[in-house]
């Protein structure tokens, strides 16, 4: 469904160093035997950098936590939880947790359940061993799959703003070279206005390469000619004629904005007096010339992932939990959600799917990709 890449060659992982700073998720800067300053360095007799101590010599292994977890299936139903602590409060999930000594990963699995569910379960068989979230991974790759030979006429592009880590001002060279992705990430959205499907999104920067990239995926992804309508961003046009050629109609809609008189400029932007159309490409319907159905899409972002609310702390950390996000996001959105207006999903509505899929098919799909891996 999507192109899914880290922002900028200076923010790209060392893709030549396999073992990642050690101390990136838990910033441990003292020695807990002699209070001396830690170093990362590879050891004597080490294959990879360690937090190590030059006055004592202690050596700090960051070691992996084992998580447990379980899909209880209760009269053909998945058995899900709404979380009610931090970190992502009401979000929903299945039955896990820490492992406890002396217990072994069954018993573990098998007593959180019983604590969060008050289920008594039977472990039938091992679902799967994972090293790292590959869920959004498989959504992502399952989208980009099917999303192709699509029907859209009418299409609506825009961006979305939000950042990783933390706001562009501030970077530092430090946060950059230790945190892949710092800093503005923008979200490329395109939504058919008829079917409300997303059939192409992506995470990058906000610039003419990113452009061109996303609206060439997009434009492989389609049977028959469209209309497509975008905001007035300049690298547009050169990358909808490379893409397209003359084989579309193409619009910008110009926004014009009146100044903002209120106390809230930081966060408000300005009101909109007016729009202008402008036809680009070809011969686009007036009455189509729109981005009202992408903004609204936009606005569904903001509501539904915690990392796209101005003003909170759900912002991510790590650009690969962004982007897998997105992906889950979006899965969800044209594969399980009843839309609104259609009263039915996006991808049944576009002809992709013909029934209304759930959680379970995403665990499907998960399976089988663990499964061709082993193979």
């Amino acid at each position: 469904m999507s192109i899914v890449r880290t922002l900028g060659k200076s923010n790209t992982v060392n893709q030549q160093n396999p073992f990642p700073a050690m101390t990136r998720s838990r910033e441990l800067k003292y020695c807990p035997r002699c209070s001396y300053g830690l170093i990362e360095t590879v050891p004597a007799m080490e294959d990879r950098p360690r937090l190590f101590c030059t006055a004592c010599g202690y050596i700090f292994y960051q070691i992996p936590t084992i998580v447990p977890g379980v899909i209880p299936v209760l009269d053909q139903r998945v058995v899900m939880l709404r979380r009610g602590i931090e970190p992502r409060y009401g979000a929903w999930t299945f039955p896990s947790g820490f492992m406890e000594l002396g217990e072994t990963v069954e018993e573990a699995a098998v007593r959180e359940a019983k604590e969060e569910t008050n289920l008594d379960v039977a472990i039938l068989s091992l679902l799967g061993i994972y090293s790292r979230v590959e869920a959004g991974t498989v959504a992502a790759e399952y989208q980009d799959r099917v999303m192709r030979n699509l029907t859209c006429r009418r299409l609506q592009v825009d961006e979305l703003w939000t950042f990783n880590y933390c706001k562009q001002r501030n970077v530092t060279s430090e946060i950059a070279s230790k945190v892949p992705g710092a800093g503005s990430v923008w979200l490329w959205v395109a939504i058919d206005a008829d079917t409300k499907l997303v059939p192409c999104a992506m995470v990058g920067s906000r610039s003419a390469g990113e452009a061109h990239a996303f609206i060439a995926d997009l434009a492989s992804r389609l049977r028959y000619r469209v209309q497509m309508t975008t905001d007035k961003y300049r690298p547009y046009l050169q990358a909808v004629e490379s893409a397209f050629g003359a084989q579309v109609d193409y619009a910008q809609l110009v926004k014009l904005y009146g100044e903002d008189t209120s106390d809230e400029r930081r966060y408000s932007p300005a009101q909109c007096i007016g729009t202008i159309p402008r036809a680009i490409t070809g011969n686009p319907d007036p009455e189509h010339i729109s981005t009202s159905f992408v903004e609204r899409q936009n606005w569904t972002v903001r509501t539904t992932m915690r990392r796209y609310t101005r003003l909170s702390n759900g912002f991510s950390r790590k650009i690969e939990n962004h982007m897998a996000a997105v992906a889950l996001n979006y899965f969800a959105y044209n594969f399980i959600k009843v839309h609104s207006t259609l009263r039915t999903s996006p991808a049944m509505a576009a002809g992709i799917t013909d029934r209304l899929f759930d959680v379970s098919d995403l665990v499907a799909l998960l399976v089988e990709s663990e499964r061709e891996k082993a193979a």
